[in-house]
């Protein structure tokens, strides 16, 4: 299942490395529910080679597969104990530097909203969001800022997600005056119910997104994003499943970074910066 724009970009990036190659692909719309279906699902398709995009509840199935003849990769995660091969975003270091970028600005009252189904403890432990939002309290922790002010909604989408945690924040009289988003939707939810309330972005309340997906470009404000290279990572995907299709170890990997500085946050210019991978002061 592909649940956001960054996946459909990236699902685009596999397909332009598979070109390269000259080979074809075919996607799957089945979506595994437990280890259990996983290993149905691989032991009744016949792909040479599979990607899968995210691991979440799978990650000790996955686990069990990296054993066996069928070669894949999986977009996600890299976690302790991991057998196999995963590419993906270092996710604590985005937190970090989104937070950290915002406390720079002078913002004292930091408030990290995100779309949450309910989920397994497993989940916690291997989940892209759930490494975003350490490194958001670690960024905190490092300035002795408060670190509670998270607003995680099972919504339908990104877009309700944001809404509806602006909505609680302003229904419970919370005092914030920037929003770290879980993704770009969770952003523009926000800054819809913000301006509906009043308050204007970024002069009373800054805004910083997660994946610089097209309209960070073009709505208004210009929105403050970290970006994510999905031609990259789909490249990535593809090499390191070639690799292992041929009966050589691949190793995971973790791709770069940039924070897009742009008006939510209240700079006047357009800046892209590396982000380094941040240590944790504390941990989630």
């Amino acid at each position: 299942r592909l649940a956001n724009a960054f996946e459909m970009n990236l699902l685009g990036g596999v397909g332009a490395a598979m070109r390269d190659q000259g080979l074809d692909f075919s996607v799957s719309a089945q979506a595994p529910h437990d280890d259990a279906s996983l290993l149905r699902f691989m032991a009744t398709h016949p792909y040479d080679g599979v990607i899968f995009f995210g691991q979440s509840q799978f990650h000790e199935g996955l686990n069990a597969l990296a054993a066996g003849a069928r070669p894949f990769v999986v977009w996600g995660v890299e976690s302790p104990g991991q057998r196999y091969c995963s590419v993906g975003s270092d996710n604590f270091a985005c937190g970090y530097r989104a937070t950290q970028h915002l406390i720079e600005l002078g913002r004292q009252r930091v408030v990290f909203i995100g779309q949450a189904a309910p989920i397994t403890t497993a989940q916690t432990r291997h989940s892209q969001l759930s490494e975003r939002l350490a490194g958001f309290r670690s960024a905190l922790a490092a300035a002795q800022l408060p670190t509670d002010l998270t607003m995680m909604r099972p919504a339908s989408s990104g877009l309700a997600a944001g809404e509806e945690g602006v909505r609680a924040l302003l229904a419970q009289g919370t005092a914030f005056d920037a929003v770290v988003a879980s993704s770009d939707l969770v952003a523009l939810g926000a800054i819809r119910v913000l301006r509906e309330s009043g308050m204007r972005v970024p002069e009373d309340v800054a805004v910083v997104g997660y994946d610089d997906s097209e309209f960070a470009r073009l709505v208004q404000p210009q929105l403050t994003t970290m970006r994510q290279d999905p031609i990259l990572a789909g490249n990535l995907l593809v090499s390191k499943l070639l690799r292992a299709m041929a009966g050589y170890e691949v190793k995971s990997e973790r791709l770069p970074i940039e924070l897009v500085v742009r008006e939510s946050c209240g700079c006047a210019a357009v800046a892209s910066l590396p982000v380094q991978t941040a240590k944790p002061a504390i941990t989630a």
